[in-house]
């Protein structure tokens, strides 16, 4: 399944496809850093994300509680400006829904657009786009989780497993704020 998953990528993106596929595997490898691999047991009152290094930080009070490798946008350099560009945002938003019913497992809705974006949009003559999320793996997809992660595939939503979704949804609450950093 992932052949063909590569093979459709490459199809569409050419010459990116290669160098998603080497960022991938540099970036997704199965890390020492105790703190992959915690189970979340406190509540979370701060997320970070660190698209460069595709980590996601989960905070208590100023303590690191857990991080997250992630999937990203498929165009993930640069932040989302506009609909459609496949681009994860980058700056500071909130939580602003929480979707048990959503089409990728559950899902954590991201303030996305917020002001600046929205004026930058209207500038420009385009569209913000919307519906980013922190989301599992598609439902009914039926190969191996692996085939999601650390490939990014999404249309601008950061993606983690299932398990780690079920996670967050249990002890992230509604307006957590969370800073997305290039």
């Amino acid at each position: 399944m992932l052949v063909l998953i590569a093979f459709c990528i490459c199809i569409t993106t050419g010459a990116v496809f290669v160098y998603k596929y080497i960022n991938t595997h540099q970036h997704n490898k199965i890390t020492s850093d105790p703190l992959y691999n915690v189970a979340l047991t406190a509540d979370v009152d701060s997320l970070a994300v660190n698209k460069k290094a595709r980590d996601m930080m989960v905070y208590n009070k100023g303590k690191l509680l857990k991080k997250y490798k992630i999937s990203l946008g498929a165009q993930p350099v640069g932040a989302k400006h506009f609909e459609g560009d496949n681009k994860t945002p980058e700056g500071n938003y909130y939580i602003s829904v929480k979707n048990a019913g959503s089409k990728y497992h559950k899902s954590l809705g991201i303030s996305y657009p917020n002001e600046s974006d929205r004026r930058l949009a209207k500038k420009n003559n385009r569209l913000t786009g919307g519906d980013v999320m922190i989301h599992g793996i598609p439902n009914g997809y039926k190969g191996k989780v692996p085939d999601y992660v650390g490939i990014d595939w999404t249309a601008g939503c950061i993606s983690v497993t299932d398990s780690q979704i079920d996670e967050l949804f249990a002890h992230v609450k509604m307006r957590t704020p969370i800073t997305i950093l290039p």
